[in-house]
């Protein structure tokens, strides 16, 4: 898929998603797998380095932790195409075939909040 939505992501929690490659070539395929490098132990993606044998398939396991800081230690990645959502976020993984001449670009969308409530107004006044 172009892009696997992770729906709503809270702080300190774990989401996790899987990424299936298909290889349609008759013959093994090794792929490599480029996440971004600076968000490490919040993002993590089992593995990284795969043989895809002939005319089948491989998972690759997502796991996204993200702390309360994620959005404001890394701006590239708030979602621009929805200006009017809070949290939201858009991570591209890049998958690399060796011996294929263009990558698959995927990205992992979703929209960060707290697991905070509160009302409005903060007094209930039920009579």
């Amino acid at each position: 898929k172009e892009e696997y939505d992770l729906k709503t992501c809270i702080f300190g929690h774990i989401f996790r998603e899987n990424v299936v490659v298909h290889n349609r070539r008759s013959v093994p395929m090794k792929i490599t797998v480029e996440k971004p490098k600076h968000i490490e132990g919040q993002l993590q993606i089992n593995p990284t380095l795969a043989y895809v044998q002939g005319n089948k398939e491989q998972v690759i396991q997502v796991k996204f932790s993200p702390k309360d800081d994620f959005l404001d230690r890394h701006q590239q990645y708030r979602d621009a195409s929805r200006k009017g959502i809070t949290g939201a976020f858009r991570i591209p993984v890049t998958i690399v075939g060796a011996e294929q001449v263009l990558p698959v670009h995927t990205v992992l969308v979703g929209t960060l909040t707290t697991n905070n409530i509160s009302f409005q107004p903060s007094v209930l006044n039920f009579g």
